[in-house]
């Protein structure tokens, strides 16, 4: 197949691929949100200092028909490749047309043989089904640790999504969206001209939510720059259809505001933020996931994931468990095998502390640990 293979390095030719990149997202269904124009070049815009673009672009008679976002990092002494939007993601991946992911993934592989400068690639959050993970197959030397815990649950009218559940939490569930119901509260998309002000609104309320709680919010949520990003990405993803904004509320003003990423197969509950009187008077994880069940019946959504996390009031939904994975890509380098024991070490000592074997007060320091670096 006659492919045309660019390596991006600079900021306008980026930019420059913007309708190009929706496109390719349109065709490209195991992309997620995390993959969409607007989230990752917020994010780039935010973040990516002083990282370089290496942003891998394939076309077919000048169609896009796959990118690699990826981005070099040269700091702590290692030349690392990463993807654009490693850190604040839940899902990160390349994008390829449906049907052309073959010859797509061989294209990055003789792409990232010429490229120079860079000694391990270090990609984040791969699921099971990412398109990088035929790369990963391919590639030698290469290994595969598991990141993280992502839960799902497939979608169904509200009765029978409950009905995994036990009897009593069917039961506090059905109450609870009742009776919000029957106090007015009312759920609605924020659209428009109203979105970078709800947007405000959701960081601020959690950002004051975790403020009385006693385990550490994620450190980067109380920045300027991460504030910025995400008015930048929802403002571009809500209008593409690709997040949606719901605002709760009752004849006393807003109660509470959830951010869902919207994909190709699943809603994702990405943030949310509610009131002292709201988290009394209502149940928030409700009428989150009742509403997350109407933003994926509007779309045709096979899929409500609660992203990152195995918190337990995820757990009370019974959703089945994904793994993300840690794919790292390596030069045939003497260091390559220092590099792979350590995070083989790191990955056994991971699932060691989230054994049910583990005392609980073990768990809870490695997290705190994690929280303040």
């Amino acid at each position: 197949m006659n492919l045309d293979v660019h390596i991006i390095g600079s900021e306008r030719p980026f930019h420059a691929l913007s309708d190009d990149w929706d496109t390719l997202f349109k065709s490209a269904s195991r992309a997620t949100p995390f993959q969409s124009w607007p989230w990752l070049s917020s994010w780039w815009e935010s973040f990516g200092a002083p990282r370089a673009l290496r942003v891998i672009t394939v076309r077919r008679g000048g169609e896009l028909v796959g990118a690699l976002p990826l981005m070099l990092d040269r700091r702590l002494g290692r030349a690392r490749l990463e993807f654009i939007g490693t850190g604040l993601s839940d899902h990160l991946d390349g994008l390829a047309v449906d049907g052309l992911e073959e010859p797509v993934v061989e294209a990055w592989m003789r792409a990232l043989h010429r490229l120079g400068g860079w000694t391990v690639a270090d990609l984040h959050e791969v699921r099971s089904t990412a398109v990088v993970r035929e790369l990963f197959e391919r590639w030698s030397p290469a290994i595969s640790v598991q990141q993280s815990v992502c839960l799902e649950r497939r979608v169904a009218p509200w009765p029978e999504f409950l009905a995994p559940m036990s009897k009593n939490a069917r039961g506090q569930m059905r109450r609870a969206v009742r009776a919000a119901g029957s106090a007015g509260v009312v759920g609605r998309p924020v659209t428009g001209v109203e979105v970078p002000a709800a947007v405000d609104g959701l960081i601020e309320g959690h950002r004051a939510q975790w403020a009385t709680r006693d385990e550490a919010i994620t450190g980067e949520h109380l920045t300027d720059r991460f504030h910025a990003f995400l008015r930048r990405a929802v403002v571009g993803m809500v209008e593409r259809g690709e997040a949606s904004l719901i605002e709760f509320r009752d004849e006393q003003g807003v109660l509470a505001r959830v951010l869902f990423v919207v994909g190709h197969d699943y809603v994702g509950d990405y943030m949310y933020s509610a009131t002292p009187r709201a988290l009394e008077e209502y149940s928030i994880n409700a009428l989150t996931m009742h509403a997350a069940l109407q933003v994926a019946d509007d779309g045709k959504i096979p899929d409500v994931c609660f992203l990152r996390g195995d918190e337990p009031w995820k757990r009370r939904f019974v959703p089945e468990v994904q793994y993300n994975h840690r794919l790292l890509l390596g030069r045939a380098r003497p260091s390559w095998a220092v590099l792979a024991s350590y995070h083989q070490a790191r990955s056994w000592a991971a699932d060691r502390v989230r054994s049910e074997a583990t005392p609980e007060w073990i768990g809870r320091a490695v997290e705190q640990l994690k929280a303040r670096r």
